[in-house]
Order: structure tokens, then C-alpha cells, then sequence
């Protein structure tokens, strides 16, 4: 083993990963600005020789939400392998590119916080055929607003906590405090301070500052730890992931493995990712493991969903509420990694939820079942399993199942006798 992996490192030295420019930076005009301002990018510094002297060079973009820590993509962009000829840059001379844009048209959102941005050959891939700068992330908006209490988007509190909030802007501003989408209060100057009083119940909450030509908005979340679980045996014949009703398409059962967690709540498109008391997980304090039995679907509909888990004592430096896809997926979609999936291997690749961050898994009833062609195939032993974990978007640059199946040679000369595939 210690033969192969010096082996990958010498490879890693010879072929390296592509070519940065580190001397290349953006610039925009003008800066600060407002998201539905319009804006110029340009792009200088930079060294196409390095390159092989492309003809064009594209901007790829993303942007970060108010509230939110993750980027998020966008289709504009077209795919990594192939850049949208909309993004290709405008050749000013002189080494440097540029390319207008107004952040609110351009991703069709609103409250956005950072602008993410590099630039790349229209051909992306891996290996030295990767061609890109540094990324690089700007701060939207003419004045600044911070919320200094909660400190994260997303925080749990006992059930009767006052709710002290507080933020801070760079100017004299006027503050709006709204929950659930009710006016709380409104205050003026260049902080804020505020007690809500006793919180018993999920709410949404959101602050704005206006200082009459421009308004900045934090969103944030508080849920309040019910205490007490619903404490319910899994309904027998349930696995862990998603279990579908033969007899009954308009419901789905999820089931979780999540020991020594506090309380998980289910989040999706069938409760715009804002979920209620209806969407705690039942516990089973036998098997350990949550569950919750969605309800009123529609049969073949695509639905996504995340598993948000809330944990009372986090390990040090550990998130309190982790998001996270079913692990028992067979889908998940990606804001991260589906942009780098050719439209030719995944044609209609369903929507990531615009909004939300981390992976998410696809849930759809009454989908026909595979039309297995080897039906009496028979696997090795347990003891004898030597087993590939594969994840097919990294596996090659097609990121095809295709490519994995022209080149199952390659397993069996390495002794691979079980591919384990990863979502």
C-alpha cells in the first residue's frame, strides 16, 4: 500500500492540478454597491500564456445569501466543462477583461450578501487541463449590517428564553425587527438591542436596516428545544433512509440512525424548508433512531429534503445544528458539485432549492423499478469482498456511469471485486 500511494504523490508532483494565476485579481465599479445596482467586473493581471492562449475566458459566479454561510451557484454559469458563452468576458486590451452585471437580475434573488467570482477557459476538467484563477469574494451592499446576538442564522434555545437580540450598522439607520413576518419593534441610530420576550415555538425572524436609500436584511431562525420527544417505535419492516408504501404513494417514511442527538427536524420542498412541530422526528429509545412518516404527497413528484440534527452538547468547536442529506441516499443534489456535471451524463438534472446550503437528498414516489438484466448473479463472500468506494461525479472527468461500466477491467486488474457507489 505504501508503494501505491507514493506512486499518487509522484504523480501529483509531475501533473499537478491546472493552472492558477496568482497575479490575476478582480476589481468592481462601483464599489461598495447595492445588489440591484449594476456593476462592471474586471479582471487584470493575468497571464494567458499559461494558458495555451485561449481564445476567451469566462466568469464563473456565485453568490452568498444574507443569514447564510454557503455560496450558491448559478445557471448562468452553464457547466464547468463548458462555460455558457454569456459569461465569455469583453477583451478591453491590455490584459484585462471586464463583464457588467446587476447581482438581483443576474441570480433573480434578493438579500445578497457576498458576490463570488473567478475566471476560467470555457473547457473546465481536472489535471492540467484545469485552467482558473483564485476565487475571490466581494461584500454587497453600501453600508454594513451586523447581527451580534444570536451570532449564528440558526440557533436553539430553551423553551421560555428571552430572546435578547442585538446588531450593529456602520451608519445611522433605521432598524426593523420582524417575527414570523409581524413587526416587532423599530428602533434608529447605529445600534440595536432588543428583548422578544419568552420564546416556546419555532420562529422566523428578520432584521432590516434602512437609511432611506438602501436597506440591508439578516434572517434569522430560532427554535426552541421541545424538551421532550415523541417517543415511538419505528413501525415494523422500516429501514434506515427512505421507505416507500407499495400501497400507498402518497407517503414516505424516513428513518435516521442518529444516536445521542438531541432533536432532528425534517426539511423540504413539501414545507418550504421551514419546518414546524408536524416535522420533529419521533424517537424510538430502543432502537435509537428517529423517524417521521411524510404525509399528502404526490405519487412520482420530486421532493427534496435535509435532516436538520440539533445537538445539546456539541463536541468543542462543533456546530450545534448540522444539515445534512439522508445517508442513505440514492440521490443527493449539490450546490457545490452540480455545476461540474455535464448536461450530456445527467440530462434535466433536477433543481438544487434556491435558498438553502449543503447537500440535499431527492425523495419520489411511485417510481418504477429497475429492469435488473442479471438476475442471478451471485457476490462473493463477505469475507472475501475487496471493495472500490466510488463516487461518479469524481471518478473521471464524463462523471458518466458509462465510463465506470467501459472500465471494469480496470477493478478486476486491481483485484476490485465489489464497487460500493457513493450518492
Amino acid at each position: 500500500m505504501k508503494y501505491l500511494l507514493k506512486f499518487y504523490v509522484l504523480l501529483s508532483v509531475l501533473y499537478g492540478w491546472g493552472q492558477n494565476q496568482p497575479n490575476a485579481s478582480f476589481s468592481i465599479n462601483p464599489n461598495p454597491f447595492e445588489e440591484s445596482q449594476q456593476i462592471t467586473i474586471t479582471l487584470s493581471g493575468i497571464d494567458l500564456s499559461t494558458w495555451g492562449n485561449p481564445d476567451a475566458i469566462y466568469l464563473w459566479t456565485w453568490y452568498v445569501p444574507s443569514g447564510s454561510e454557503s455560496d450558491v451557484g448559478s445557471d448562468n454559469n452553464g457547466t464547468w466543462d463548458n462555460s455558457s458563452e454569456t459569461m465569455r468576458m469583453t477583451d478591453n486590451g491590455n490584459g484585462t477583461y471586464s463583464y457588467t452585471m446587476t447581482p438581483t437580475d443576474f441570480f433573480g434573488v434578493t438579500n445578497i450578501k457576498q458576490l463570488g467570482m473567478l475566471a476560467k477557459t470555457k473547457v473546465g476538467g481536472s489535471g492540467t487541463s484545469e485552467n482558473k484563477t483564485d476565487d475571490f469574494l466581494f461584500d454587497v451592499g453600501l453600508f454594513e449590517l451586523t447581527l451580534t446576538a444570536p451570532e449564528k442564522s440558526e440557533t436553539v434555545v430553551s423553551n421560555g428564553y428571552p430572546g435578547y437580540f442585538t446588531a450593529t450598522s456602520s451608519i445611522t439607520a433605521t432598524f426593523t425587527l420582524t417575527a414570523n413576518g409581524s413587526v416587532v419593534t423599530t428602533q434608529s441610530g447605529t445600534s440595536f438591542g432588543y428583548f422578544y420576550g419568552s420564546l416556546t415555538e419555532h420562529t422566523d425572524f428578520e432584521l432590516s436596516a434602512t437609511d432611506g436609500n438602501s436597506t440591508q436584511t439578516i434572517p434569522f431562525k430560532v427554535f426552541v428545544n421541545p424538551q421532550t420527544l415523541n417517543e415511538v417505535s419505528v413501525p415494523t419492516g422500516m429501514e434506515d433512509g427512505i421507505n416507500y408504501h407499495e400501497n400507498d404513494a402518497t407517503k414516505a417514511t424516513l428513518v435516521l440512525n442518529a444516536p445521542e442527538k438531541g432533536f432532528i427536524y425534517v426539511a423540504g420542498s413539501f414545507n418550504n424548508y421551514d419546518p414546524d412541530e408536524n416535522y420533529l422526528m419521533n424517537y424510538d429509545p430502543d432502537a435509537k433512531k428517529f423517524w417521521l412518516e411524510l404525509k399528502n404527497l404526490t405519487p412520482n413528484q420530486i421532493y427534496t429534503y435535509q435532516y436538520w440534527v440539533y445537538d445539546h452538547n456539541p463536541v468543542t468547536n462543533s456546530p450545534q445544528i448540522v444539515k445534512t442529506a439522508d445517508p442513505y441516499s440514492t440521490l443527493v443534489l449539490s450546490p457545490f458539485d452540480d455545476d461540474y456535471i455535464p448536461e450530456t451524463t445527467y440530462p434535466n438534472i433536477p433543481t438544487y432549492p434556491v435558498g438553502q446550503s449543503r447537500e440535499v437528498t431527492v425523495l419520489q414516489t411511485a417510481q418504477s423499478d429497475y429492469n435488473w438484466q442479471v438476475i442471478n448473479f451471485n457476490k462473493p463472500a463477505k469475507e472475501d469482498l475487496i471493495i472500490y468506494e466510488l463516487l461518479i461525479r469524481d471518478f473521471d472527468q464524463n462523471r458518466s456511469f458509462q465510463d465506470l461500466i467501459d472500465r471494469v477491467s480496470y477493478f478486476k486488474n486491481l483485484n476490485i471485486n465489489a464497487i460500493q457507489l457513493m450518492p
